[in-house]
């Protein structure tokens, strides 16, 4: 069956109608229609045109599902939704308009339409879902109208070719991972009616070189700008009260960050892997011989000096998470026996490190705490540890020895027992 004709008797197309009819190559829907249920045309890979008439008000979910040869849709402005994944998967659909009628834009409707150029946004739209337009890699330029106030998770993740996009006023949060992967993205500029940043909002944009951070912004999420690698510049407002694990992780153009006197929390290292000079402006917060801990001292946040060994001093309690992350120069660090917690990450992808000694004074071991140090060859895990966390020897490659008591590897074998070859024990 290549063509489909559907008689002006029918006012709507079930669920399922024509699923996976993959010889079907156009087919004529009449003005009768109103509804064009869920996966009505899922799968018709032949597809190559449709056009939707002026009676229809809803296009369902999954309803052009995976059409990949489908390559111009027209959407008659009777439309007021359209659904989820509705689109997906329809890699050669090169353009679409949106009509005025259309309020909400599904999860996933447009995603991986990869020959997708450009769209157009009507006023009337409100709500944009969860990666509705990921991984349109042909997309170059998008305008959020000021209707819009919601915009879902990974809304344009993977649009690599996305060069510019502007944020109404109406939008408060710009969401998690909405732009990560948009490494042809330049600049962008966030409105002052956005109050948060999410966890990996413009992770991995490789070519943004500058952000502009309004005053209205109070938190800064988890990887926020992590492997921005071209971002020379950001100020970080009087706002701000808290950031996140990673924000900075591998910007490796940004030449300094201030820490306003406004930040009370920072959750993880936010500057692991990055070359900045920090200056801390926060009375939460301390810079002692060039590193970061919180204002006691206790914590150790970010190795900041980034040399090949390092004492961590005597007043130091606890080594914070991802503290000493992909540190790539570190290749001995001495712990004092004042420490009795190690952080998640604190020492992953440290790839020189080769001499560690654990106190007796630790008593947990967070998760991926040695991961991927891939020269460390031998480790002690003394009795004090009561706790040891997930994946902590991971990918270190030239492991050969982690020594440890028979009752603490009672007590820990859980925890160890995919480096079962590599036990070494005490007594």
């Amino acid at each position: 069956m290549q063509t489909v004709t559907i008689p002006d008797s029918v006012t709507s197309i079930g669920g399922s109608a024509f699923s996976n009819c993959k010889s079907l190559q156009s087919v004529t829907i009449p003005d009768s229609v109103t509804s064009i249920g869920g996966s009505a045309f899922y799968g018709c890979s032949s597809l190559q045109s449709v056009t939707i008439p002026d009676s229809v008000t809803s296009i369902g979910d999954w309803a052009f599902y995976d059409c990949s040869f489908l390559q111009s849709v027209t959407i008659s402005d009777s439309v007021t939704s359209i659904g989820d994944w509705a689109f997906y998967g329809c890699s050669s659909l090169q353009s679409v308009t949106i009509p005025d009628s259309v309020t909400s834009i599904g999860d996933n409707a447009f995603n991986g339409c990869s020959s997708l150029q450009s769209v157009t946004i009507p006023d009337s739209v409100t709500s944009i879902g969860g990666s509705a337009f990921s991984n349109c890699k042909s997309l170059q330029s998008v305008t959020i109208p000021d209707s819009v106030t919601s915009i879902g998770d990974n809304a344009f993740n993977g649009c690599s070719s996305l060069q510019s996009v502007t944020i109404p006023d109406s939008v408060t949060s710009i969401v998690d991972s909405a732009f990560l992967c948009c490494s042809s993205l330049q600049s962008v500029t966030i409105p002052d009616s956005v109050t948060s940043i999410g966890d990996w909002a413009f992770g991995n944009c490789e070519s943004l070189q500058s952000v502009t951070i309004p005053d209205s912004v109070t938190s800064i999420g988890d990887n926020a700008f992590s492997n921005c690698k071209s971002l020379q510049s950001v100020t970080i407002p009087d706002s701000v009260t808290s950031i996140g694990n990673g924000t900075f992780y591998g910007c490796s153009s940004l030449q300094s960050v201030t820490i306003p006197d406004s930040v009370t929390i920072i959750k993880g290292n936010p500057f692991s892997n990055c070359p900045a000079r920090v200056i801390n402006h926060s009375n939460h917060f301390s810079i002692f011989e060039g590193n970061l801990y919180t204002s006691e001292r206790r914590k150790l946040i970010s190795y900041l000096s980034k040399g090949e060994d390092f004492i961590i001093p005597d007043f130091v309690t606890s080594i914070g998470d991802s503290a000493f992350e992909d540190c790539s120069s570190l290749q001995t660090v001495t712990i004092p026996d004042s420490v009795t917690s190690i952080g998640d990450s604190a020492f992953g992808w440290c790839k020189s490190l080769h001499s560690v000694t654990i106190p007796d004074s630790v008593t947990s071991i967070g998760d991926w705490v040695f991961s991927s140090c891939s020269s460390l060859q031998s480790i002690t895990i003394p009795d004090s540890v009561t706790s040891i966390g997930d994946s902590v020897f991971e990918d270190c490659e030239s492991l050969q020895s982690i020594i440890i008591s028979h009752k603490t590897y009672d007590k820990l074998k859980f925890e160890l027992q995919d480096f079962s070859s590599e036990i070494k024990f005490t007594d």
